[in-house]
Parts: C-alpha cells; sequence; structure tokens
C-alpha cells in the first residue's frame, strides 16, 4: 500500500487499484497533475494515474436508479475526486477521510452503454451530471485534458471505464464482455490467492466463515427458506438451527464483476455444505450446486439481485451474465409454493414466486443475541449475526470498540413527525422518542439527549 495515502492500512477494501479512461482514447488515463484532475498518457509506473475504488457505504447509499455509491482516492495524493459546484465546471479535489461520510465525494456508475463495458461516472446525488472529458474547440481529448461536469449527450468523452489496475505481465484484469457476460483471468481475480488468503470454504479460518449467515426465501412464502437437501436446492419449511437453510453471500468482488445493468454479482455458499449454488443449464432447468472453490473465478456460480421489486424490499435473484433467467421456486399444478419445492431458472413473470429476499441471519436463544421477527421475514438484527458484529470482527453488546465507532452516525425519523427520532428502550423494543435538551454536567453546555415524550 502507498504510503502517501491516508489510513489506507485500516481500509482493506481500497488494496487493489484501478485506472479510468474514457472511451475518446483510452491510452490517457485519469489523473492529478498540479492539483488538478486531468487526462495523461498512460504509464503504468505513475501513481497519480492510480486510485482506489472506496464502495464501503455503496450497500446503504445508492443513486436515484439503485446504483451503489463510491468515492475514488488517488493513490499517490490521496486526494479524492470531488463534485464540481455545478454543471460545466471542474472536478475538484479534497482530502480523502476514510471514517467521514461526504456525499460531495460519491459517485457513481450508470448502467453499460455498449458492449465493451463502457458507462457514464455521475455524481450519486445528481445522475444528471456526467464527468466529462471538456474539449472545448479540440476534435479529440489530449494530455492534460481537464475534467468537469456536463449534462449527458452520449459523447465518447462522458463514458468511462473503471478497470483494475495491471502493471506489465504481472497481473490481468477484469472486463465485461459483450451482452452483460462476465469475464476474468489473472491474479486479481475475485478469487484470487492475494484477495482470499484461504484455499477451502471449509478452512476454519476462512474470511467466509467469519461472514454473517443469510437465509433466502421468496415473497410466495417467507416461511419457506431456500435450503440444501439430497444434493438438491430446494424450499425448506424454516428451521434456524439448520445450517443447510443458511447461506454466505459472498460479494466480495461485486466492485469489478456487474451484471448488464450495473448491479454487483456475487457467490451464494451454502453453510452446512460448503456448496456454492450454480447456474441451471438454461431455461426451465433446475439450478445446481457446486463445489466452491475460493480461489477460482466462475462465472456460473455468480448472481446479481435486480431492483427493489416493492415496498417491502423483494428482489428477482438471477444469472449474473443473462439477467432474463430468474430464479423461480416451480409452481407446475399447484397452486402455492411449499416445503420441498424444487428450484430453477425462468424468464421473468413477475410471480411472488420469482422475487426473493436475502436476510440476515439471526438466531434465538440464549447462545446468541437474535432477531424478533416482525412480520414476512423482517427482524431486527443485533448479535453475533447481525453484519455490524463478527463480520467487523468487534461485538458490541460486550463493550468493545467497534470499526462503526469511527463512522459518520445518523438519526432516523418518518415524515409523519419529524421531531420524533427511531431510538432503543431496550433490547426487544423500538420507539420513537422526542429529544430533550439536556445539561452536560462536566462542561455545563447544552447537549441533545433521547427522552421518552
Amino acid at each position: 500500500m502507498h504510503s502517501t495515502y491516508p489510513g489506507s492500512a485500516s481500509n482493506p477494501s481500497m488494496e487493489l487499484t484501478v485506472k479510468i479512461f474514457c472511451k475518446s482514447d483510452p491510452n490517457l488515463n485519469l489523473s492529478v497533475r498540479d492539483n488538478k484532475v486531468v487526462l495523461a498518457k498512460a504509464n503504468p509506473s505513475d501513481e497519480h494515474q492510480l486510485w482506489y475504488k472506496d464502495d464501503k457505504f455503496g450497500s446503504n447509499v445508492k443513486d436515484e436508479e439503485g446504483f451503489p455509491s463510491f468515492a475514488l482516492v488517488n493513490k499517490a495524493t490521496g486526494l479524492a475526486l470531488k463534485h464540481a459546484s455545478g454543471a460545466t465546471q471542474l472536478v475538484q479535489l479534497e482530502p480523502f477521510r476514510p471514517f467521514e461520510f461526504d456525499k460531495s465525494l460519491m459517485w457513481s456508475e450508470g448502467k453499460v452503454i455498449d458492449n465493451e463495458g463502457y458507462r457514464a461516472i455521475r455524481m450519486a446525488n445528481d445522475i444528471h451530471l456526467n464527468m466529462d472529458a471538456y474539449l472545448g474547440d479540440r476534435p479529440q481529448v489530449q494530455d492534460g485534458n481537464e475534467i468537469g461536469l456536463w449534462e449527458w449527450n452520449s459523447g465518447n468523452n462522458q463514458i468511462w471505464k473503471i478497470s483494475p489496475h495491471s502493471p506489465g505481465h504481472e497481473k490481468q484484469g477484469c472486463h465485461a464482455s459483450s451482452e452483460g457476460r462476465l469475464e476474468h483471468h489473472g491474479h486479481d481475480g475475485p478469487y484470487s490467492s492475494s484477495d482470499t488468503h484461504h484455499s477451502s470454504h471449509f478452512d476454519s479460518a476462512s474470511s467466509l466463515s467469519k461472514k454473517p449467515a443469510v437465509k433466502i426465501f421468496c415473497k410466495s412464502d417467507p416461511n419457506l427458506n431456500l435450503s440444501v437437501r439430497d444434493n438438491k436446492v430446494v424450499l425448506a419449511k424454516a428451521n434456524p438451527s439448520d445450517e443447510h437453510q443458511l447461506w454466505y453471500k459472498d460479494d466480495k468482488f461485486g466492485s469489478n464483476v456487474k451484471d448488464e445493468e450495473g448491479f454487483p454479482g456475487f457467490a451464494l455458499v451454502n453453510k452446512a455444505t460448503g456448496l456454492a449454488l450454480k447456474h441451471a443449464s438454461g431455461a426451465t432447468q433446475l439450478v445446481q450446486l457446486e463445489r466452491f472453490k475460493a480461489n477460482e473465478f466462475d462465472k456460473s456460480l455468480i448472481w446479481s439481485e435486480g431492483k427493489v421489486i416493492d415496498n417491502e424490499g423483494y428482489r428477482a435473484i438471477r444469472m449474473a451474465n443473462d439477467i432474463h433467467l430468474n430464479m423461480d421456486a416451480y409452481l407446475g399444478d399447484r397452486p402455492q409454493v411449499q416445503d420441498g419445492n424444487e428450484i430453477g431458472l425462468w424468464e421473468w413473470n413477475s410471480g411472488n414466486y420469482q422475487i426473493w429476499k436475502i436476510s440476515p441471519h439471526s438466531v434465538s436463544g440464549h447462545e446468541k443475541h437474535g432477531g424478533h421477527k416482525f412480520g414476512e421475514g423482517r427482524s431486527d438484527c443485533h448479535g453475533d449475526d447481525c453484519p455490524y458484529s463478527s463480520h467487523t470482527h468487534h461485538s458490541y453488546h460486550s463493550g468493545h470498540a467497534s470499526n462503526l465507532s469511527k463512522e459518520p452516525t445518523v438519526k432516523i425519523c418518518c415524515k409523519a413527525d419529524p421531531e420524533l427520532n427511531l431510538s432503543v428502550l431496550d433490547l426487544t423494543r423500538l420507539f420513537l422518542l422526542k429529544p430533550i435538551p439536556m445539561m452536560n454536567n462536566n462542561t455545563g453546555s447544552r447537549m441533545i439527549s433521547s427522552g421518552p415524550m
């Protein structure tokens, strides 16, 4: 990791560098020169042309089309790419603070524009303003070309590719080929030894075993979970203690591997068996299972979720390299899904047996602090299987310091009364509470604390 990049050692999601170039001239890379963002003639050894794509906020911060946001941080300078002050203005640079959320540093990529994988890069909070290599009165972009924001005009100077850095022949990159199909090769692969550090799913020290487990169910019956039974993928009556119903969602490669709509790819690995969910051989065929090899990239194991279908958060789960084939709980001549229902692929028909929810697993009992079901698969998650507990290698309940303590805090209110904030009175109940000004006994200053209405 480059020594001048602030906080990089504490942010493993930013270890891989990328280069960024527009279609107008792929031999010119986005670079920092004299404290300005410009295009520069490609030089693999120039770290001013290399960037970290920090997508740690992407799961929660999305643009209006549902694409995840990210920051772009220059490797040589530690400066992040900042929005311009408005249309036709130049983009700016800002010192990057890894644990502070700054919406002016958040960008998103649009859908794939062509069969080469180029996309628009735009402000995440205003997707109508796109990153643009200003041409002025020049017919072509050139070395030193400055970068600004402009409304969409579909020019080659407005579509970009964020590509893993491949210095010489040492590493090869990852790209999307025509029709949204995914290809990958080389040491920067999603399952490379440099990325996973483990050789087997069953390795007790593997990164997957430390991830939170998830359950997967379709809207047709949220009490039936996706499961492995007799080496087949079926729906099974919900049983929180049955690890055949639990899955690891391995999305470590999602930053580089996306479907044709731009949604990140992931693998689903069964906790009990170590088998990964594999694409069916075609439409109307059953999905399969394949031994998960952590150090090998296999596009037949890569899935993606579509946009949210309804106000309950259900989505289609489909092949990442052919989003027209969706995971489907076959009904046959039955009116409803049932225990033992097999799972296949089918073209989209908008049925409740085609929309799914991937939800954190909440274990009940005294061994772990579980989630309490409010209705149809919703749970309040707190404990070891929560995304912000064992996954971060810290425990909130034990009082130890957590990575989250360095993240920005938020307050949550509903539109009915923005003066009431979401709060916790005990581990089982959520309430809306009115903020109450109180005195800080140590300083005499006023502070805001939550209290009952």
